[in-house]
């Protein structure tokens, strides 16, 4: 019985030195962090795709202007989740009660060399062709900056944009069909790269602007052989039919001299 009471005592001052260690950091309490898009209209909001990627600085203090003087993480990469964002290593409150977290997004190993000059480049492409590829994301850029409190539920992060891509539709509104054919259309003098501030949200425009768009008006979707392609692309869920029918500027039915097998719009 004594033997089984000195283990005891043992046991108690091995779970207490443990303790006396690391007495301002709880190792349990892990930081949990979910995020939103903010639209550019103030608005709506949208949320980042499973696997987007995102940069965080996480500080105990405010760093705007020093984010590399980060305590708790340097540019941790966080991906979204079905859970939110989650980092490959946990990261904790470390006993704080309240941190300082400043995000950006598309996420870069390159970020930290210097954060309060970060140069980012809009891709001058801006279609969905390259949906899967790093340019194509590169076509905005996202930002957030807020004090979190320790809680129990997760963290929520607003991202807003800094530098977004153009959607530019055209429509022929004139009563006479097919007067645009043949034109240009170009959009003209837009800042395409610039350096920013991942701490403070600031955007400088760095080089010349530039035209990053020359598209000819005489985009012909249809006919017996290409029409069959876009009724292909609809069915597996592609843009291309449903955009022709936004913007298209004329419709008509060719072969009509022929039997109906080689009709097509």
């Amino acid at each position: 019985m004594k033997l089984l009471n000195i283990l005891v005592v043992i046991l108690v001052i091995l779970v207490a030195c443990n303790e006396d260690d690391n007495p301002d950091i709880n190792q349990g309490d892990n930081l949990y962090l979910s995020a939103t898009i903010k639209g550019l209209d103030g608005n709506d909001v949208n949320y980042f795709e499973g696997g987007n990627d995102v940069g965080l600085y996480i500080a105990s203090k405010d760093v705007a202007g020093q984010l590399n003087n980060s305590d708790i993480a340097v540019n941790l990469r966080f991906s979204q989740s079905a859970g939110g964002l989650v980092s490959q290593e946990p990261v904790s409150w470390q006993g704080y009660s309240q941190l300082m977290v400043y995000g950006y997004y598309p996420y870069s190993r390159k970020s930290d060399i210097n954060p309060e000059a970060y140069p980012f480049t809009i891709n001058t492409r801006q279609d969905t062709i390259l949906k899967s590829s790093l340019e194509y994301r590169n076509n905005d850029f996202l930002w957030t900056c807020k004090t979190i409190q320790n809680s129990d539920g997760p963290a929520m992060l607003t991202f807003q944009h800094l530098m977004s891509k153009i959607v530019l539709h055209v429509k022929n509104i004139s009563p006479t069909t097919g007067n645009m054919v043949g034109s240009d259309v170009a959009i003209c003098n837009l800042a395409t790269s610039a350096s920013i501030d991942l701490g403070k949200g600031v955007v400088e425009s760095t080089g010349n602007k530039e035209n990053i768009e020359d598209m000819p008006c005489n985009p012909s979707i249809g006919g017996p052989a290409k029409g069959e392609i876009v009724r292909e692309i609809d069915a597996l869920g592609g843009q291309m039919g449903i955009n022709t029918d936004k913007t298209y500027l004329q419709m008509k039915m060719l072969n009509t001299k022929k039997g109906p097998a080689v009709r097509a719009l």
